[in-house]
């Protein structure tokens, strides 16, 4: 499995006198997020595969090409190899040696995430949110699968020009309407403020909302961090919540297991190096000194019983922990 890379966040001033978010996005001014694509990839392959899902997108397949597909399976191939390799020698065909992939690689991460900020959002929803803000939205497609939420979500897409242009492209290719209550905003947030791109939609920062902020904060230092969590309290109204993941600083040892070690290595071959980790038994006081309460942490035997328990053979990425706080 190719790993998520992100974009790094390194902290600034806003309009209102508080922290700002500036993102050192990964992708080039003329250039779409590689990490988007391989995201739902990831998850056109897991929702073709042996049932049930972690998380099945029905409509990630319809976003990605041939050619694309061809070199996730190519990068799944050599994960195998590299992290298991007596496993990868068993296989008898190239569809199982991928199926393996999955469930030793991690890439269940992703696929647990994702569950694990759906099922918050539908939470908050039944609570009164009305809100979705998506910070770094790339190929999601839940506003297309839900047509039942048009009338009850407003869902809010933030993500770098490139990107989106490209995500809107593959959506006119595939023939996939935007729906009434979808908004993108594209911003290159390198220039400009979170806040100013959410003032080119309808988001009424009196209303609670749902924020999520999915696959960044390995990639970024403990400062930015707190201080970027700082911004988007900022913008929230009382109420609100937003779910984010992260890795314990355990991950980054020397004897951390071998996937963990993979994902590490492969970000840093890449250019996007992960940075840090975050303390879990410190988490709920730092949250507090920038706004937010911490709800719930899930680590890795919380997100085995919650959401891979009923799949075959899959296994909680260690030291990867789903956290959720309100404001």
């Amino acid at each position: 499995m190719i790993p998520v890379a992100r974009p790094a966040v390194v902290p600034g001033a806003d309009r209102r006198g508080g922290p700002r978010e500036l993102v050192r996005c990964s992708v080039q001014a003329d250039r779409h997020s590689m990490t988007a694509v391989i995201m739902a990839v990831l998850r056109s392959y897991h929702a073709s595969g042996p049932r049930p899902c972690i998380f099945e997108d029905n409509l990630a397949h319809a976003l990605v090409s041939p050619a694309e597909c061809e070199a996730f399976e190519r990068a799944s191939l050599g994960l195998l190899e590299s992290v298991d390799p007596v496993l990868a020698a068993s296989c008898t065909d190239r569809e199982m040696s991928i199926q393996h992939a999955f469930r030793v690689g991690p890439g269940v991460g992703p696929l647990a995430r994702a569950r694990y900020v759906e099922d918050s959002l539908f939470e908050a929803l039944a609570h009164g949110a009305h809100q979705y803000v998506i910070i770094g939205a790339g190929l999601d497609t839940l506003a297309f699968r839900r047509p039942d939420l048009q009338d009850q979500l407003q869902v809010i897409e933030i993500d770098h020009p490139a990107t989106q242009a490209f995500k809107r492209a593959r959506l006119a290719n595939a023939g996939l309407v935007a729906p009434s209550n979808l908004y993108f905003a594209a911003a290159d947030l390198e220039r400009e403020r979170l806040a100013i791109a959410l003032d080119r939609t309808p988001y009424d920062p009196a209303a609670p909302t749902f924020f999520a902020w999915p696959g960044v904060t390995a990639y970024l230092t403990r400062q930015a961090i707190f201080e970027t969590l700082r911004s988007i309290a900022g913008l929230a109204a009382p109420g609100s919540r937003l779910v984010f993941d992260y890795l314990e600083p355990a991950a980054f040892a020397p004897d951390a297991p071998p996937r963990v070690r993979f994902l590490i290595q492969r970000a840093s071959e890449a250019g996007e190096p992960m940075l840090a980790g975050l303390d879990p038994g410190a988490l709920a006081s730092d949250l507090e000194h920038v706004g937010f309460h911490l709800v719930e942490d899930l680590g890795p035997r919380e997100i085995q019983s919650r959401f891979l328990a009923h799949v075959d053979g899959f296994r909680a990425v260690e030291y990867w922990h789903f956290a959720q706080a309100r404001c």
